[in-house]
């Protein structure tokens, strides 16, 4: 079967996701976080850090979890896709995304309970796309671990019978 393609694509995928997000989380957040400080507070004052820490750690564990899918990639390239080392991954990048998701989701809670009706909507409906979006990929990374844990086990078997 030829892989090459879709592996291509996959690792291409990977990589513009992970410039698109370090733009976001990066470039884009100091200087939104700054314009959306309540009036009177300091401009780079400790809510400000607080908020920047927040949305770095975020940052942080959805590129770690992409560093993760492209050394799956690279290793399925390599025509071991069904390993140990790759369920393992998969796996790092269930956890990584469940705890961005739980992150989220803490934010927006309390986002709307320090807030309440004067929430930006715009700001709150991002973050609940953003917990939907964490949510599915960590089960499917942890339901791709699983598979892949399964095939090793026919991989071995197999294996040993010839």
């Amino acid at each position: 079967m030829n892989r090459r393609r879709p592996l291509w694509m996959l690792k291409l995928a990977c990589a513009a996701t992970a410039l698109v997000a370090a733009a976001l989380f990066f470039g884009a957040a100091p200087p939104v976080i700054a314009r959306a400080l309540p009036d009177g507070s300091p401009r780079f004052g400790a809510r400000f850090w607080a908020d920047l820490a927040y949305i770095w750690i975020i940052g942080a564990l959805c590129l770690t979890a992409l560093r993760e899918a492209w050394t799956v990639c690279t290793a399925i390239g390599a025509g071991n896709a069904f390993s140990e080392r790759n369920a393992r991954a998969l796996l790092r990048i269930a956890r990584r995304m469940a705890a961005a998701c739980a992150l989220l989701f803490a934010g927006l809670v309390y986002l709307v309970a320090t807030r309440g009706g004067q929430t930006d909507p715009l700001l709150a409906g991002l973050m609940g796309l953003g917990v939907c979006a964490g949510l599915i990929l960590a089960l499917c990374a942890a339901a791709a671990a699983d598979l892949i844990r399964a095939g090793t086990a026919l991989k071995e078997e197999n294996d040993l019978t010839i």
